[in-house]
């Protein structure tokens, strides 16, 4: 018996013209497969003999869309009576970034656009024996069957609401190969004409939290 309660925090849920039932809609629809039952707004629960799978399922919506977790005031799993706090276990194995902590993305209209631009040391790959395409793979492959698209070489697009998955699933796999950053000219996000600088924001945040990065 498994119960998982997400509570949003509704001042800055109004900030971006959204409300808890529209940011629960994709994890009902994801948690209706596996037949759980929501049995108040935002609390799922099975009863069944596998009911770890409303938790796992709710970690894996967590990891593909991080920036929810701006707009959580709580996130618990009980399970046999015992009640533990998800958000701060999901930080020790996942540390948030400066990168991941603007909601423009939600402030914009349902069609805004986000991409996401690599631009490779071509000099520094030669000396690697790597060619651009080589180094774009693990990008690629973070970001299939999401719907995102490669408009030209190492330029990454997806529009919508969901459009930050762009830089978050890259993000995470460059997070756990920091020298992948010494290859790099450019690492640009681009949420409707405003760029940010993703490659300067992630050693930064590297610098300042060195002991984050050193985890095993």
């Amino acid at each position: 018996m498994v119960t998982v309660t997400l509570r949003f925090n509704e001042e800055k849920l109004k900030n971006m013209g959204r409300t808890a039932d529209e940011m629960l809609e994709p994890i009902r629809k994801t948690l209706a497969h596996f037949h759980i039952e929501e049995i108040e707004q935002g609390v799922f629960h099975s009863e069944s003999d596998d009911g770890t799978i409303v938790q796992g399922v709710t970690l894996k919506f967590m990891i593909e869309y991080s920036y929810y977790l701006q707009f959580l005031d709580s996130w618990t799993v009980e399970a046999d009576g015992v009640k533990e706090t998800c958000t701060s276990a999901f930080w020790d194995w996942n540390p948030p970034d400066a990168v991941l902590e603007d909601p423009r993305i939600f402030e914009e209209k349902d069609e805004a656009v986000v991409t996401v631009t690599f631009r490779f040391k071509e000099e520094k790959l030669k000396e690697l024996g790597k060619s651009v395409d080589e180094m774009l793979e693990p990008i690629r492959e973070s970001l299939e069957n999401h719907d995102v698209e490669e408009i030209e070489q190492g330029i990454f697009r997806k529009t919508g609401r969901e459009g930050l998955m762009v830089l978050t699933f890259p993000l995470m796999y460059i997070r756990k190969h920091l020298d992948y950053l010494d290859y790099l000219d450019d690492w640009l996000l681009n949420v409707d004409g405003d760029v940010e600088d993703c490659k300067a924001e992630l050693i930064s945040y590297e610098r300042n939290h060195p002991d984050e990065f050193n985890k095993s």
